[in-house]
Parts: structure tokens; sequence; C-alpha cells
């Protein structure tokens, strides 16, 4: 994973900018279950201890974007921005670049969601700075929580 700055407008026409990490590389996983452990250790967000990583975005080769939130039992809550359906996963899943995620929850007697292949995946810690000392951690920037914010309020145009 690389260091990203990601871009997010948690209130319209309030922009702010996190830390994060981004990978597109096939195969790379992202582990909910370890990641939520490792949440649980460092404290939540808010707490000022950089690590934390409540959020992680993802896209598919079907150009859909997926937001998952670690909620504070320990689950994660997984959205897709071009529905109003959410959904809580318990269990143990993964999330893997060039595999399509599917949960472990069943939705009308289907597990949901079962996306298509995943292109990237981005974690984002809102404790963490998108500069140190002064110096930007990384140059490159994504958008992905304001595409996401976007096409969450305005479905039409997604």
């Amino acid at each position: 994973m690389r260091r990203v700055i990601v871009k997010a407008e948690p209130v319209p026409g309030v922009e702010v900018e996190f830390g994060g990490f981004k990978t597109d590389i096939p195969g790379a996983k992202v582990d909910l279950q370890a990641l939520a452990e490792g949440n649980k250790t460092r404290g939540r967000a808010g707490s000022g201890s950089p690590g934390c990583y409540e959020q992680a975005y993802f896209t598919t080769k079907s150009g859909s974007i997926y937001r998952a939130r670690n909620l504070e039992d320990g689950s994660w809550e997984i959205e897709q921005s071009k529905n109003a359906i959410r959904t809580t996963i318990t269990e143990p899943c993964t999330i893997e670049v060039g595999r399509s995620f599917v949960s472990p929850n069943l939705l009308g007697g289907r597990l949901y969601p079962h996306t298509s292949p995943v292109q990237e995946i981005i974690l984002v810690d809102e404790n963490a700075k998108p500069s140190w000392m002064g110096a930007p951690v990384s140059q490159e920037e994504t958008d992905i929580a304001m595409r996401f914010t976007k096409a969450k309020h305005n479905p039409e145009t997604t």
C-alpha cells in the first residue's frame, strides 16, 4: 500500500484532508476483522492517535464505490454509493484487489453485497494529518470519499 491524501467533504462546502493508504495491486488484501482488532488497540477516530482505519473505500470494475465503516462493536457496515442498502457484517471477511467482494451476509436469500472485481482499496485514517512537519506525506491524492458522498446525495449522476 502507498500513502495518499484522502479528500473528503463531510458537510457540503467544507473540504477536509486525511492521511490514508491505497492499493491497486492485484492480490492485495484487507482483512476487515484484523483491521477492526487493530482499531480497538489503537483507539477510535478522534482520539488523536494515528493508525486507526475506521473507514475503507473500494471501487469495482463496474464503477461502483463502496464504503466500509467500522462500528463500535467491531462489525463493519458496507454501503454502496448507488443505492441506500446498508449491510452489517459481523463475520470475518476480506477485500481483495482483482476478486469480487462477497459478503457472508444474506439479503433476500442471496449473498449481499456480491460485487464485480475490486479495482482499488483505500484506507482512511481520520487521525492522520496529510502533512508531517509541513511537508505532504504523499503527492498522490484521492477524492474517493467526496465522490462517494456526492453519489449518495445525487444518485442520478453516477
